[in-house]
């Protein structure tokens, strides 16, 4: 899934987005941001992998050109270098600034051409921002924010009595309780996927599947964790599996170059 920071202030833009690359943006997920501070906090908080943004936006109670102080922003911030930005102004003399300064995938003067939108919009989210898989996220227990580096994570079993995680070469943990969406949109990488209705694996350690008893086992455990029908086609599709294929046993590396079935 896509992550779309939007920050417009005219509505006439925002109509046009909402109503003529609706069928483009379908399946990612949009943040409007109406206000230069909620666009940093969502950027910082969360990685983009596409922008939209109007020279003028609101920024303490005034409208005012913070659109191109975000734009420097984002440039400054190194995951955020090749990111593509739309651009949209009025003004001839500001389009021409953004894109030398900022390099923007596409600068528009308004009201400008769907269709050119639409096209340009379907070669920009090819892309996707790097994430960071080596970063510490942390989870709290008992008012104290525990460490635990990312890519260590094999899964993640959330219930109400708390959310367990169980990491390489480590026991499992049990911390306060999260959903799966929750800690889907915290780690923010398509590495970790929901394979039951209270579980999210990290595919990068999946050993086999086992289609026929509906479970998946994991490389540095002996646990296994239940693939839930509803989620067997996410699943499927990440690690390029046929789902015409039922009944039986893939047997996965670490980087799924290789797949064998039993």
């Amino acid at each position: 899934m896509k992550n779309i920071l939007i920050s417009l202030h005219s509505p006439q833009l925002t109509v046009l987005i909402e109503k003529k690359c609706k069928d483009i943006l379908e399946g990612c997920k949009i943040f409007n941001c109406s206000t230069y501070n909620m666009a940093i906090e969502t950027l910082m908080n969360t990685t983009i992998d596409l922008f939209l943004i109007e020279d003028f936006i609101s920024h303490s109670k005034f409208d005012s050109v913070m659109g191109f102080e975000l734009m420097n922003k984002i440039r400054m911030i190194q995951k955020y270098l090749f990111t593509p930005i739309f651009f949209f102004s009025k003004l001839e003399k500001s389009i021409l600034y953004a894109f030398q300064t900022f390099h923007c995938f596409a600068c528009l003067e308004y009201p400008c051409n769907s269709e050119q939108l639409s096209r340009q919009l379907k070669t920009a989210l090819y892309y996707q921002t790097p994430r960071d898989l080596n970063r510490d996220i942390y989870f709290k227990k008992d008012g104290i924010l525990y460490n635990i580096t990312m890519n260590k994570i094999i899964y993640i079993k959330c219930s109400r009595s708390g959310t367990l995680i169980l990491c390489k070469g480590k026991p499992s943990q049990t911390f306060s309780y999260y959903t799966c969406q929750q800690i889907l949109d915290y780690l923010d990488s398509e590495n970790f996927l929901q394979c039951n209705k209270s579980s999210i694996v990290n595919i990068s350690y999946i050993d086999h599947i086992d289609d026929v008893n509906h479970l998946i086992s994991f490389s540095n455990t002996t646990n296994e964790i239940e693939l839930g029908s509803c989620y067997k086609e996410s699943l499927f599709q990440s690690l390029h599996i046929p789902l015409h294929k039922k009944g039986r046993k893939y047997i996965m590396n670490t980087n799924f170059d290789d797949q064998s079935v039993l």
